[in-house]
């Protein structure tokens, strides 16, 4: 089953909002692309030659924030392969630099980026090593730029949509790797107390409780 991430991405953003509305239910949002065992060699499309074009040189200066533009902007063409480029993303969040790292979360708390370089700058970290706990720690106890209650349908409240998501992500990350290592359930449990946003907070104590008693 190909799950697109432009789809998920519009499908996720969807359930958040039926949720922040009705505030009935928990929300079930992960970006959580199927992993594959092995990538086709695909031929060389007109995409693949722009990434190629986009690709640093050695006498180029690698920037991630640059690749990380190019890269979101891409998203939105339909020639476009997920099932190709979550490889190629799995592997480079593994090589991620602290420097980088830093650089990622910082574009993810951006409010003048766009939201595909924000959840894709999410994304990364989630895939990442462990060095980027502490930048996902920062990113889930963030406040929302918007702050009261939106006006419905306005761009204030899919601005503060978009950032639930983003701040959602990172706290079920930071699940994940709690359950991963024990010796990481005190830190998650800090950041849950940092947490800003009323509804996160109780998602994350009830789902805290469940997991760790």
């Amino acid at each position: 089953m190909k799950l697109k991430i432009i789809g998920f991405l519009l499908l996720a953003f969807m359930v958040l909002l039926a949720f922040f509305l009705s505030q009935k239910s928990p929300i079930l949002f992960r970006l959580n692309i199927e992993s594959k065992n092995s990538l086709k060699t695909k031929p060389v499309t007109k995409l693949t030659e722009q990434k190629a074009e986009n690709q640093p040189t050695s006498d180029t200066p690698y920037d991630v924030t640059e690749w990380l533009s190019q890269e979101a902007a891409l998203m939105d063409t339909k020639s476009y392969d997920s099932l190709l480029e979550e490889g190629l993303l799995q592997e480079k969040a593994l090589k991620l630099t602290a420097l980088e790292i830093d650089k990622l979360k910082t574009k993810a708390l951006a409010v003048n980026a766009t939201a595909n370089e924000r959840i894709l700058s999410v994304y990364m970290l989630t895939q990442s090593s462990s060095l980027s706990f502490s930048a996902l720690q920062e990113i889930a106890s963030a406040k929302l730029s918007v702050e009261g209650v939106p006006a419905p349908h306005s761009l204030d409240e899919t601005q503060s949509m978009h950032e639930k998501a983003i701040l959602r992500m990172s706290l079920d990350e930071l699940f994940n790797r709690a359950i991963n290592d024990p010796g990481l359930v005190s830190e998650l449990a800090k950041t849950i107390e940092n947490l800003k946003i009323p509804e996160l907070k109780a998602y994350a104590k009830k789902r805290f409780q469940q997991l760790f008693p």
